[in-house]
């Protein structure tokens, strides 16, 4: 019998990605963004923007990236506690 080998995912601590989600959606939202529209533009589902502004996930580096980008801001100012 053949165990199925899958690719496990490392555990992400939640308050970090808490923080990283609460600060995108506060610079989003003081650019009066919607979420469907910078999902869009950074090429993700608008669920995963959800999830990400949750604190459920954490975005990989390449998309965080992309979304500070579109914000305008630098992808520190999403990773530091306070702003």
């Amino acid at each position: 019998m053949k165990k199925n080998k899958t690719k496990k995912q490392p555990k992400i601590e939640n308050e970090e990605a808490l923080r990283v989600g609460q600060a995108i959606r506060r610079i989003r939202r003081e650019r009066k963004m919607k979420q469907a529209e910078l999902a869009a533009l950074v090429q993700m589902q608008p669920a995963q923007l959800c999830n990400s502004e949750k604190g459920n996930n954490l975005p990989s580096l390449k998309t965080l990236g992309r979304i500070c980008k579109e914000l305008g801001v630098r992808p520190g100012k999403a990773l530091v506690s306070k702003f």
